[in-house]
C-alpha cells in the first residue's frame, strides 16, 4: 500500500479535476485507472491538525492537535503532540502483517511530535520530491523479515507548499518569468494585512509558480511508480493519492491556507487505484480524508476493533452519495480564534468564534493571583524608561486580553541607522532586517523615510534585553513617552514587589499596584460587552454558488439555524469519544528555522 500525499494541492490545478495546463501528466495517468473523488475534503485548513485525522480517522477536537507553533506562556514556542492513546493506522496495519515506513518532508511532522506511531521505520527530512522517493524506494528494497510481508508507506511531499521555487523546466512550461513575488515573504503578509494590493500580472505568477512546483511533484511521482513498475510491484498495489488541504489566491481576500475554511482551502484531490481495476472511474459523492484509514484497513482486511473511526471505507458506499444526510466537518484554531465548517447536501455553514477569555490565564478571569506564576502569559502595557542594562521602570501599568503575542514598543526614534537596517528607540535597540514598514494608512514606506524623533509602533520579539528583532514598524501619532507591551514571560514575587519579564526585561513593581491594575482591566472587562466572544456565521448554497461569494445567512435566516443545530449536534456526537489531553514540547532551534521558512513562524 503506498499513500502519496502533495501537502498544499489544490484538486483543481490537476488535469484529471479539469485544469487546463499541463501540471499533472503522470498524475492524470494514475487517475484514468483509480476512483477519482471530485468532492473530497480534509478536515483543517492546514497540516497540523489534518495529518492526525489521516493516521486516526478522528477529527481535530477529538485528537486533539491543533497548534504547531504557539507561542507559550513564558514566549517559547511549543507543538501539540499526538497522545500515544491514538491507534493510528501504520499501527494497525503493522499488527496485521505489513512493515511500515514513512517519507516525510515537514517540520510539523517530527517523530517527537508523535507521528512516527506504527511506522517501522520514520523518515522526517527536508528534502525534495526527487530525494525523498530515492529514500522511499531504498527503504523499500530492503529485505522485510519475511519474504510475503506486504509494505505500507507514506509519503508527504512538500516541494508545491510555499515559498514556491520551481525548477527551471517546470517554470519555462508554465510560462513564469519570476518567482520574486511567490517567495517574498513580505510581500505576503502586507497582502493577507491588507497593506499591499497585488496586480493581476502579480497573482498571475504566483499562481504559475505554485502551477510548476506541481509539475515538479508530479514528475517525481511518475518516476516513483514507474521504479516500482520495474520491480514488479507496482499491479498488486493499492495507491492512494490526496493532500493534507489546499491553497487560496485570493479568492476570499486571504494568500495562503490555515486562516479559514474556504473551498480553495479544504477541498482535496482523492484518487484511490485498486489492483487490477484500471477502469477510471468518477463520483461526486462527499467524501473526507477521515475515510483513507478504514479504507485501508478494509483492504488490508486488517481487525479495526482497537478503534473508533470516524471515517468509513470508501469500499462499502454505493454509487449514490453516500453522505446524504450525513455531514461533512472541519474545524480551524488558532489561540482564541476557531472556525468550523459542516456541509450538508447543496449547503455550508461557517461558524467563526473569537473567544479571548478561552486563553486568559487564571489572574485574569478572576481579577487576583494566588501565586506569581498565574500571571504567566498575560499580556501586559507599561509605560516608563529604561532603568539600567537590564531593567525598565514602571510608571504606569494597564493589562491587555491575550491574543496578540508580538513583544511591542512605542516610542521616539532616537536615531536611524539605515546601513545596519536598525534604530533606537526608548532604550531599545531595534533590528528592521526583514521588517514591514508602513505608514498611518499601512502603505509600505522605505528606511529612508525615518529619522529621529518620529513616533513609531514596532512589533517582534525580543531576542536578547533592549534588543527587539522586528517583525513591522507603524507609524504612530507623536508621542513622548515610551510603552512596552508583551507577555509576562516570568514573574517572581519578592516581598512586596514583583519581578516581571517584559518584552526581554526585567520590570519590577509594587504587588498592590499591579493587583490594583488587575482589578481595574477586570472590572474594565465586565462592564464592557466586547469581554463576550464575538460569533459570527456565513451560509453557502455550493450547487449555484460554488465560489462561496454570496452569504446567505441573513436571507436563509431559518436554514441557517437548522444548520446550526446540525452543526452543535455533529459536536455533541463526537466528542465522546476523545483522546486523552494533548500535551506540548518545546521547539528546538532548527525546527522553528524550518517553519520559520515555511511562513509559519516571525
Amino acid at each position: 500500500m503506498l499513500v502519496v500525499l502533495v501537502d498544499a494541492l489544490r484538486p483543481d490545478h490537476l488535469g484529471s479535476y479539469g485544469y487546463s495546463r499541463p501540471t499533472s501528466p503522470r498524475l492524470d495517468e494514475l487517475a484514468a485507472d483509480s476512483i477519482r473523488f471530485t468532492r473530497a475534503y480534509s478536515v483543517s485548513s492546514w497540516t497540523k491538525p489534518t495529518i492526525p485525522s489521516l493516521f486516526t480517522s478522528l477529527y481535530p477536537s477529538q485528537h486533539g492537535v491543533f497548534e504547531g507553533n504557539a507561542h507559550a506562556r513564558g514566549g517559547r514556542l511549543e507543538s501539540d503532540v499526538l497522545p500515544d492513546t491514538a491507534w493510528t493506522l501504520a499501527e494497525g496495519l503493522r499488527a496485521c502483517g505489513y512493515r511500515t515506513g514513512a517519507f516525510v518532508d515537514n517540520a510539523h511532522l517530527r517523530s517527537e511530535f508523535g507521528f512516527a506511531q506504527g511506522f517501522d521505520h520514520y523518515d522526517r527530512v527536508s528534502a525534495s520530491a526527487p530525494e525523498l522517493t530515492a529514500r522511499l524506494l531504498d527503504w523499500v528494497d530492503q529485505p522485510p523479515r519475511e519474504s510475503s510481508s506486504p509494505f505500507f508507506a507514506y509519503l508527504h511531499l512538500l516541494d508545491a507548499h510555499w515559498p514556491y521555487e520551481p525548477s527551471p523546466s517546470s517554470s519555462e512550461l508554465m510560462g513564469v518569468e519570476s518567482i520574486d513575488a511567490a517567495v517574498d515573504r513580505a510581500l505576503r503578509d502586507a497582502v493577507n494585512d491588507g497593506a499591499r494590493v497585488l496586480t493581476g500580472a502579480e497573482i498571475e505568477q504566483i499562481i504559475r509558480s505554485y502551477d510548476a512546483t506541481i509539475r515538479d511533484t508530479d514528475d517525481a511521482i511518475g518516476e516513483l511508480l514507474a521504479r516500482l513498475g520495474e520491480r514488479g510491484l507496482l499491479d498488486d498495489l493499492v495507491i492512494v493519492v490526496t493532500a493534507d488541504h489546499g491553497e487560496e489566491f485570493l479568492e476570499h481576500a486571504y494568500l495562503g491556507h490555515g486562516s479559514g475554511l474556504y473551498e480553495p482551502s479544504v477541498r482535496v484531490p482523492l484518487l484511490l487505484r485498486l489492483p487490477g481495476d484500471t477502469q477510471g472511474r468518477v463520483t461526486d459523492r462527499r467524501v473526507s480524508i477521515l475515510d483513507v484509514m478504514p479504507t485501508l484497513l478494509d483492504l488490508g482486511a486488517c481487525d479495526s476493533a482497537a478503534a473508533v473511526l470516524q471515517g468509513r471505507s470508501l469500499l462499502d458506499q454505493d454509487g449514490s452519495d453516500a453522505r446524504t444526510g450525513e455531514p461533512v466537518f472541519a474545524e480551524v484554531r488558532h489561540g482564541s480564534n476557531r472556525s468550523e465548517a459542516l456541509w450538508a447536501g447543496r449547503w455550508k455553514v461557517i461558524r467563526t468564534v473569537n473567544d479571548p477569555r478561552s486563553d486568559a490565564p487564571t489572574a485574569l478571569t478572576r481579577g487576583r493571583f494566588e501565586a506569581a506564576e498565574e500571571l504567566v502569559g498575560a499580556r501586559i502595557e507599561i509605560e516608563g524608561d529604561r532603568l539600567d542594562d537590564e531593567r525598565f521602570s514602571a510608571e504606569e501599568i494597564e493589562f491587555k486580553w491575550p491574543g496578540d503575542d508580538d513583544d511591542e514598543i512605542k516610542a521616539r526614534i532616537d536615531r536611524v541607522d539605515p546601513g545596519r537596517r536598525g534604530i533606537r528607540l526608548g532604550g531599545f535597540t531595534v533590528d528592521l532586517e526583514g521588517a514591514r514598514l508602513v505608514d498611518h494608512e499601512r502603505r509600505p514606506i522605505e528606511i529612508e523615510s525615518l529619522s529621529a524623533g518620529v513616533s513609531v509602533k514596532v512589533d517582534g520579539a525580543a531576542s536578547e534585553p533592549f534588543r527587539l528583532e522586528a517583525d513591522k514598524l507603524r507609524l504612530e501619532d507623536d508621542r513622548s513617552d515610551v510603552q512596552i507591551e508583551g507577555l509576562i514571560r516570568s514573574a517572581v514575587q519578592h516581598g512586596d514587589r514583583l519581578e516581571l519579564n517584559v518584552v526581554g526585561v526585567r520590570v519590577s513593581v509594587q504587588t498592590e499596584r499591579l493587583v490594583r491594575a488587575l482589578r481595574e482591566f477586570v472590572d474594565d472587562r465586565e462592564r464592557n460587552e466586547a469581554a463576550s466572544p464575538e460569533t459570527a456565521y456565513e451560509l453557502y448554497d455550493l450547487q449555484n454558488d460554488p465560489q462561496e461569494s454570496r452569504d446567505l445567512s441573513v436571507s436563509e435566516s431559518r436554514r441557517l439555524a437548522a444548520l446550526i443545530a446540525e452543526l452543535d449536534a455533529h459536536l455533541a456526537t463526537i466528542s465522546g469519544a476523545s483522546l486523552d489531553a494533548v500535551a506540548r514540547v518545546e521547539l528546538d532551534p532548527q525546527t522553528a528555522a524550518e517553519l520559520r521558512g515555511l511562513g509559519y513562524v516571525q
